[in-house]
């Protein structure tokens, strides 16, 4: 027997290694964001940079520094991947969104939110791909001009705002910020993610067949149509997957294996996302509305320890997902595959900066107004007038973020865009440039809005006078009581008396069925767990907590005697 290694097995061996060493790179690299954002708010440093910036600019200085010290070709663990983000990383940040949700504040402004997410993204994406196909047909952008769909596909995919500086400010306990303006930015932040996905969808669908949009009105007719399609199946799918898991987990008793309990909700929240996906739908708006039905009848079918559970393991889990998302999106600018210096077009950058900002404008201030003016006439919109320092506010929250990224890298390799009478290659050669030139100039937007607009959030907010504490307060408790329109009305009644006895929920009495208050801690799934310190949560626990599942001691963590265990 020979004891010499053949060279496959010593290759293998090498990329085992190799994989190892890239694991413990990016561990250490997430855990050094962590330590930033833990720095940045225990010592005050940069306090005006978003957290979101900061793992950012960790990404860019290690991948530059690896850029440097090993090359492009030893980067491929740093490559940002389309589907990595989607189906792993987006669907925990998604379903928190849902399942963390304000919903009182939510319903209230439904009106106002819908038009931002809904008809605000239409104008946003229509706004932008014009302009954009206009400066294409100038000879002013490297984009091709034989079609407006690859400018349109542009204008969908720089139309996800992803608000996440804004909503870390915003949603600081020290700051007392409006309501209705954390609601409004909260609501749109979340629905717009989606709807942009949906018309990103419902032009790609099209990428076979350019000669659509040799007719306006033909083309706009056939998206809407689409969006309509996709965005009411994805609903559907959403709420169907949601109460089956409530109904499952209310008739099967699960709540003697804690463990169960929490895996039949991961399970459910992979399946709304890639069912979605699968029918192709949209799976972020159907895991979105997952998360609100298992919030509003799956959380109180739960036990004590696996509500417990949720209520620090899914934020926990959208944290670290976020920081992902930042850290690759930096790393992308050294290491990514399909970013290169040669593409980068500053005129497009620029115009691209000015256009968002302007369709920002056109999206914002018309609907503002249009709730203004009917927010005494109808409950769907705002219980109170927007004043204009939250319509400065909310027209400077467009950021944009991963989302816009993840759908630029999901171009169409080439785009199938040939023109009759054009030589093949041509076509493709265009579209390539094309391609890459979008992809360059959506990093630079997403780099541009995350740094300047998220550092400039907090001086904004200041200087509008949205940061009063007393203002704040008083506007909590004002929104606090219970104002009830008759649709309201009628979808509580309806909701208490024929879908809680079968999906679960909290009974008018506002105990559980375990007895105890159907509040964890006096909280719910939508609570700000990190309000909550663990030593004051014990107390309250102690008078709550039903006893068969143990007592809460100082540090926050439950004892449970060896009989209470037997039991469980």
């Amino acid at each position: 027997m020979s004891n010499e290694t053949s060279p496959q097995a010593v290759q293998l061996s090498n990329a085992h290694e190799f994989d190892a060493v890239n694991c413990l790179l990016v561990t250490f690299v997430l855990g050094l964001s962590f330590a930033g954002k833990y720095w940045q708010r225990r010592l005050k440093i940069l306090s005006w940079l978003p957290s979101a910036a900061i793992a950012t600019l960790i990404g860019v200085v290690t991948g530059g520094l690896g850029y440097l010290l090993w090359g492009h070709e030893e980067l491929v663990f740093l490559h940002f991947r389309a589907n990595f983000f989607f189906f792993v990383l987006l669907p925990p940040i998604i379903f928190h969104a849902g399942f963390s949700m304000k919903k009182k504040s939510f319903w209230r402004n439904f009106g106002t939110i819908c038009m931002f997410a809904v008809f605000g993204t239409l104008t946003s994406t229509f706004v932008i791909g014009s302009c954009t196909y206009c400066l294409a047909c100038l000879n002013l952008i490297r984009v091709d001009s034989h079609s407006p769909l690859q400018s349109f596909l542009f204008g969908a995919l720089i139309s996800a705002v992803d608000p996440v500086a804004t909503l870390s400010i915003l949603g600081d306990r020290q700051t007392h910020c409006h309501p209705t303006l954390y609601s409004l930015v909260f609501g749109e932040s979340v629905l717009n993610d989606a709807v942009a996905i949906v018309l990103f969808h419902a032009f790609l669908r099209f990428a076979d067949q350019p000669a659509i949009f040799s007719g306006t009105s033909v083309a706009f007719y056939r998206v809407v149509y689409t969006f309509c399609e996709i965005s009411l199946g994805s609903v559907a799918v959403g709420i169907i997957t949601g109460l089956t898991c409530s109904f499952v987990c209310r008739r099967a008793q699960l709540q003697s294996i804690h463990g169960l309990e929490l895996v039949v909700m991961a399970l459910t929240i992979y399946a709304a996302f890639a069912l979605g996906e699968a029918l192709h739908l949209s799976g972020v708006m159907s895991l979105f509305f997952c998360g609100i039905m298992l919030a509003h009848y799956n959380w109180y079918n739960l036990s004590f320890g696996a509500r417990l559970s949720t209520v620090w393991l899914f934020p926990t889990l959208a944290s670290v997902s976020e920081t992902f998302v930042f850290l690759y999106m930096g790393f992308s600018l050294f290491a990514g595959t399909d970013i290169s210096w040669a593409s980068f077009d500053p005129i497009f950058c620029i115009a691209a900066v000015l256009m968002c900002a302007f369709a920002r404008m056109c999206s914002i201030l018309p609907f503002c107004w249009i709730a203004n003016c009917c927010h005494n006439f109808t409950h769907l919109c705002v219980r109170e007038p927007i004043t204009w320092q939250m319509q400065i506010l909310l027209w400077f929250a467009g950021l944009r973020g991963a989302i816009a990224f993840a759908l630029a890298l999901m171009l169409p390799v080439p785009l199938k865009l040939h023109v009759e009478g054009s030589p093949g290659g041509a076509a493709e050669a265009a579209a390539m440039e094309t391609r890459a030139t979008i992809i360059t100039t959506t990093l630079f937007v997403i780099l541009f809005t995350t740094f300047v607009c998220g550092s400039l959030t907090a001086p904004l907010l200041d200087r509008l006078q949205l940061l009063d504490s007393a203002h704040g307060t008083a506007t909590h408790k004002s929104q606090g009581a219970k104002e009830y329109g008759h649709f309201h009305r009628l979808w509580k009644q309806a909701d208490a008396k024929y879908l809680r006895p079968l999906f679960g929920g909290p009974p008018s009495s506002g105990c559980d069925r375990w007895g105890s208050e159907t509040s964890l801690f006096g909280m719910t799934p939508t609570t700000d767990y990190a309000a909550y310190p663990l030593q004051d949560a014990a107390g309250v626990a102690r008078s709550t907590a039903p006893q068969e599942y143990g007592t809460f001691d100082g540090g926050g963590h439950v004892s449970v005697s060896e009989a209470e265990e037997a039991a469980l």
